[in-house]
């Protein structure tokens, strides 16, 4: 079989039970129910089994079908929506009868292939699969594939799903936390099922008790990384992690990630956790607002914030507070900026000195200047965006590619989705200098809005000091300390420096 791949024009098709996502870098052919296969066949490689791109197809079809669903005008009646005439005066386009009608035209031809892919193709791939089991699978974010196989050829693993999402959820892909994988991953699948659920734990890697099977069931597995319960296992290691986890009533990944987080959790205390829980729209700022309070603290030299934070509005005071300082101290240094990856647009313009950077920290109101040294490392990059709204673009060079990292409005507002999608989709589509892209819009927003996956991709420094009075090994990392007689003397160490001034 030839290994070159025929590109085709990208879309969807159905045929003989099987779904054909076409793209300009690979292919990929699901088979439904009741026996669900996938292939993937890539420009560098022949016809193979995969699990990642099903996953990632089958998800993108569910977030299809959840969107309006309704064909357009006929081409004879049908006129470009006052939005869209709109962005085209914005961008400068030539708006002459001739080009509004070759936009119409487009728009409508754009429009009516995606009805059409919808109801002939990826609604009849849908319907291949029970109801219930669709409405189980339909929500997720990731691991939709592997729960489909595993409801599938899996008797009881329905029940097991009702029972413990989340175990469930980490059972579908058990190889992923196991640290010797079997040779037949459903077999074993299979045999596990209908034993204990403390069982299915332990053998995963995970402790066997009770205390973490109900914890497990105060997971929410909509917007769940398989990543975060892997370090899920190792935070359990800890006694203090594994106390908070038990006590709070949910567990949703906003928390969680703070949780396993060796930086972040001793930040916080649980009266902060109790509030992310209280008001989830304003959890899911919390770990970028963390992250850069501390960056700063350590770029003006530490000392400034308090052991632990206790409500959120004091995380927020305490940012707002350090921006000014960390601009402060940023115009007294030099700093050469390397060349921007991508070379902007007269909407979307690099920040290429630390003089630019800091005057749109000072007029945006955030601390994009605490970015200089990542910005000079040549893996981080800003943007001054002036339309279609007034906004900072980050980017962070990710797995061989970049990535929006943050997209904010003036004082770390978060902008309408819409409004992000422009200037990601404007943005990304223009001329690459250095690096290369390789992600979707989809992929791009997924990240920029905080689902959190593996490690943090936006590290501290490794010129920054660790923070004092932590523990660290000779490397500088910090340390976990576990027993009651290290912690003790760690406390005291910290009383008698504290008490002598002492700054590092």
């Amino acid at each position: 079989m030839k290994a070159e791949l025929q590109f085709a024009r990208p879309g969807v098709s159905f045929k003989n039970g099987k779904l054909y996502d076409f793209s300009t870098r690979r292919i990929v052919v699901l088979r439904g129910w009741p026996e669900p296969m996938a292939w993937v066949k890539t420009p560098k490689r022949p016809w193979r089994g995969t699990r990642k791109w099903a996953d990632e197809a089958l998800v993108a079809f569910f977030r299809r079908l959840d969107e309006p669903a309704r064909r357009p005008a006929p081409l004879e009646t049908y006129v470009l929506a006052p939005g869209t005439i709109a962005i085209i005066q914005a961008d400068g386009l030539d708006i002459s009868p001739e080009a509004l009608e070759e936009h119409r035209i487009k728009d409508w031809k754009s429009r009516e292939a995606a009805w059409k892919e919808r109801t002939t193709c990826i609604e009849p791939f849908s319907e291949q699969i029970p109801a219930e089991i669709r409405a189980l699978i339909a929500p997720l974010q990731h691991r939709a594939w592997h729960l489909l196989c595993m409801f599938a050829r899996c008797p009881g693993a329905v029940d097991l799903f009702r029972s413990n999402p989340a175990l469930a959820f980490a059972l579908s892909g058990h190889w992923f936390y196991r640290e010797h994988r079997v040779s037949n991953p459903i077999r074993a699948t299979r045999r596990l099922v209908y034993k204990r659920q403390r069982d299915i734990l332990a053998w995963m890697g995970f402790p066997g008790t009770k205390s973490v099977q109900q914890m497990f069931r105060k997971i929410p597995i909509d917007h769940l990384h398989p990543a975060l319960l892997k370090r899920l296992q190792g935070a359990l290691l800890d006694p203090r992690r594994g106390k908070v986890l038990a006590h709070l009533p949910a567990l949703p990944p906003e928390v969680l990630s703070l949780v396993v987080h060796d930086d972040y959790f001793d930040r916080l205390s649980m009266r902060f956790f109790m509030e992310m829980l209280e008001n989830r729209a304003a959890a899911r700022d919390v770990r970028w607002l963390l992250r850069d309070t501390l960056r700063m603290n350590h770029q003006i030299g530490g000392g400034y914030v308090p052991a632990r934070f206790h409500s959120l509005r004091r995380l927020r005071e305490m940012h707002d507070d350090l921006v000014a300082p960390v601009n402060d101290i940023m115009l007294t240094r030099k700093i050469d900026f390397p060349e921007p990856p991508y070379v902007g647009t007269d909407a979307i313009v690099p920040l290429c000195t630390l003089k630019d950077l800091v005057e749109e920290g000072i007029q945006m109101r955030h601390c994009v200047a605490a970015y200089a040294n990542r910005v000079a490392g040549g893996a981080y990059y800003v943007y001054r965006v002036l339309k279609p709204v007034r906004a900072t673009l980050a980017i962070f060079w990710y797995k061989n590619h970049w990535e929006c990292s943050q997209l904010m409005g003036f004082g770390n507002l978060m902008l309408a989705r819409a409004d992000r999608e422009a200037i990601l989709t404007e943005f990304f589509d223009g001329v690459c200098v250095r690096g290369a892209i390789k992600s979707t819009p989809d992929e791009r927003e997924d990240w920029a809005v905080g689902v959190e996956a593996q490690a943090d991709p936006v590290p501290f420094d490794e010129a920054i000091p660790p923070e004092p009075w932590v523990p660290c090994d000779r490397d500088g990392h910090p340390l976990l300390v576990f027993s009651d007689a290290a912690r003790s003397a760690v406390e005291t160490i910290r009383t008698v420096f504290s008490g002598r001034r002492v700054a590092s």
